[in-house]
């Protein structure tokens, strides 16, 4: 995702910028409507918003294998 600020090229994950800390938008990937933050599809064509974070019911964090 690209900084409307700065320009720089941030990864799709990122709420806000890596260099200038502008706040990113979040923006459907089909039809480019801007979405809330809380939306799992678009408001404009339905399409599912791809998850973020980690994946529901998936521990973060693995306990080591005696």
């Amino acid at each position: 995702m690209q900084c409307p600020r700065c320009q720089t090229e941030n990864p799709p994950q990122a709420k806000f910028c890596l260099e200038c800390a502008s706040p990113l938008a979040r923006t459907c990937a089909n039809c480019g409507t801007p979405l809330p933050p809380i939306a799992k599809f678009c408001l404009e064509c339905a399409h599912p918003v791809a998850e973020t974070g980690p994946t529901p019911g998936r521990s973060r964090f693995v306990s080591p294998q005696a």
